[in-house]
């Protein structure tokens, strides 16, 4: 794409390739089906964003069959659809899983992309071993806990902008301990308030 008179957001697509034709559209949409039901025979189990991913959905034993950035690709597309979808149903904790699952599929995906260029004898095994922050990131976003400390998080952000919503961290955190079903603590969730004041005081 290029700006079209130099205004944003005004883009031009440049398709030289003829990349916007239908059957090009077809058959983007075929080898995206295709990817993400071999995602899906590789976790043996329907996709699922609240199921996460392990790497070796994308990495399995012989990976010869498979083409690792095309499944982690793919993978990353349906969650952002994912979590479109959840955005539009108004599902905070399941859209903030989905769009965490992207971005550490895609980081997966870019770590992969680096072992190639360093050509290690096997890119595969190294990019594995070089991906404990992306593993850690998709447990982390499978949490149930944190999934609700993101939800927690934009209904406090809500809050600031309309202070009258609640008469304090209390009446907050009391609120919140009903509406999420894996917390217990409203100490927990006035910690997470006070944090998050002092992070947004000095930022």
């Amino acid at each position: 794409m290029r700006p079209s008179g130099g205004r944003y957001p005004e883009y031009v697509f440049q398709d030289p390739d003829g990349l916007d034709s239908n059957s090009v559209k077809a058959k983007i949409d075929a080898a995206l089906l295709d990817h993400l039901r071999t995602v899906e025979a590789l976790q043996g189990a329907p996709l699922d964003v609240l199921n996460g991913f392990e790497e070796t959905d994308f990495f399995p034993d012989d990976p010869s069959r498979f083409n690792p950035i095309a499944l982690t690709a793919a993978y990353a597309i349906w969650c952002i659809d994912q979590g479109i979808l959840a955005l539009y149903r108004q599902d905070a904790p399941r859209s903030a899983a989905a769009f965490a699952y992207a971005l550490s599929t895609l980081d997966l995906a870019h770590t992969y992309r680096q072992q190639l260029d360093d050509g290690p004898v096997h890119p595969i095994g190294a990019a594995m071993s070089a991906l404990g922050r992306s593993g850690a990131a998709a447990r982390h976003a499978r949490d149930p806990k944190q999934k609700d400390k993101l939800f927690v998080r934009e209904c406090w952000e809500a809050w600031q902008a309309k202070p009258a919503q609640y008469k304090g961290k209390a009446a907050f955190s009391r609120d919140m301990l009903a509406k999420c079903e894996h917390l217990e603590s409203n100490k927990q969730i006035e910690d997470w308030c006070r944090a998050w004041e002092k992070e947004a005081k000095t930022s």
